[in-house]
């Protein structure tokens, strides 16, 4: 078995059981409302699968774990800031908005959940940028990927 893919689909299937325990605990424990379970559940996977590629790909491009890791660190920060964490995304000047409509944590990811939860489908267009994180990051990732 190739240690390799075994890791990045239990990741995969760590994000989406962290998910599922924080989805139950908000409605069970607290009832709150997910508007459209399923919007919800295509949107996080999309997201997740998403932000993997994209890890995937830095790994692949970096020449050492310690540049993967900073490169990772601050791409982190980076996506944060464009998901609306700390400047609203409603409040971003319009470049910024066009930025963080590009990126799959902004309107790909944040906005479809939050449609997702207040009971309707997200834009076609939103999912459509998630996939094409995925996609463009996956094939990247396989064909620079090296083993050295």
């Amino acid at each position: 078995m190739d240690p390799w893919r075994s890791s990045r689909s239990s990741d995969l299937g760590v994000q989406i059981a962290t998910a599922a325990v924080i989805v139950l605990l908000a409605t069970g424990v607290f009832n709150a409302s997910i508007g459209q379970p399923v919007a919800f559940i295509v949107a996080f996977v999309l997201m997740a699968a998403a932000a993997s590629t994209l890890g995937l790909l830095v790994a692949a491009v970096s020449f050492t774990s310690k540049a993967a890791s900073t490169v990772g660190g601050v791409l982190f920060f980076v996506l944060l800031f464009f998901s609306g964490l700390w400047l609203p995304r409603a409040e971003m000047p319009g470049p910024l908005r066009g930025v963080s409509d590009a990126l799959p944590v902004g309107a790909g990811g944040v906005q479809a959940i939050q449609d997702a939860a207040a009971g309707r489908w997200a834009s076609g267009l939103y999912f459509g940028v998630l996939a094409a994180w995925v996609i463009v990051c996956g094939v990247l990732a396989v064909r620079l990927f090296r083993w050295e």
